[in-house]
């Protein structure tokens, strides 16, 4: 298995790094076509059990991120020119607990910024006995334009801000907290691009429902395996064996 080491992680964050943005898209649709239809039905059923978690709540904090990382899985075994099985996709799963913490984290987030839209409803509510109903309107409506403008940039930034988070978990070892802010750290170095980069994806990842529902399961392995060929070229080791942490800090 791949690996992301610290000291290739803290040479990222001091020294920056090249983002080969046409690269991650070609190499990622390269090995969507190798296996094309076993990442597609894995899809489907990787959709249906983030579904089935999210309806269940607690469920998301266990199921959403190793879900994402059975495309990186079973990539490196396509990659190996390995007989791919469909149980490989399920290969992160044994960092459950930290995939569980950093989508609280997350999601702390999210209720963060929702905070302020409850304040302001609550105190239109509390002034409109007293002021004209239409100018209240006026007001809520202003604010609900700009607010969501805010909340949507926000959660793209988060997005791209935590798109090493998941990777440094299961290749790297890293805490939920630990990864979270180490995440943060690389993406300030190319944030524009991988911003760029997010947005790209996540029109590609949406061509299915375009063209047909059934091809979103397409489309949405094919993005997530453009992010793993992102993310291996910017922090993964190709080669590991138990000699190259011989001297390597612990995180």
């Amino acid at each position: 298995m791949s690996r992301i080491e610290v000291a290739t992680v803290n040479q990222k964050i001091t020294s920056g790094y090249q983002f080969d943005f046409g690269k991650y898209i070609t190499d990622g649709f390269e090995i969507f076509k190798k296996e094309w239809l076993m990442f597609s039905l894995y899809g489907l059923v990787s959709l249906f059990l983030i579904t089935l978690s999210l309806m269940t709540i607690i469920g998301a904090f266990f199921f959403l991120f190793p879900l994402m990382l059975g495309y990186s899985v079973a990539a490196e075994k396509v990659e190996r020119g390995e007989p791919l099985e469909f149980k490989d996709f399920f290969g992160a799963f044994k960092n459950y607990d930290k995939h569980a913490i950093l989508t609280l984290c997350l999601m702390a987030f999210f209720i963060i910024l929702y905070i302020p839209m409850i304040l302001f409803i609550v105190l239109m509510d509390l002034s409109s006995g007293y002021g004209d109903a239409n100018a209240v309107g006026a007001v809520m409506g202003i604010f609900m334009v700009f607010y969501y403008l805010i909340f949507y940039v926000a959660i793209f930034f988060i997005q791209g801000s935590m798109i090493f988070a998941p990777y440094l978990i299961h290749y790297g070892g890293y805490s939920g907290m630990d990864a979270i802010k180490t995440s943060y750290k690389v993406f300030k170095k190319q944030w524009i691009m991988i911003l760029l980069f997010v947005l790209v994806i996540g029109l590609l990842s949406s061509v299915g429902y375009i063209a047909c529902f059934i091809g979103v399961f397409a489309s949405m392995a094919a993005g997530y395996l453009m992010q793993y060929a992102m993310v291996k070229d910017v922090l993964m080791q190709s080669t590991y064996s138990e000699i190259d942490q011989i001297g390597n800090p612990g995180i």
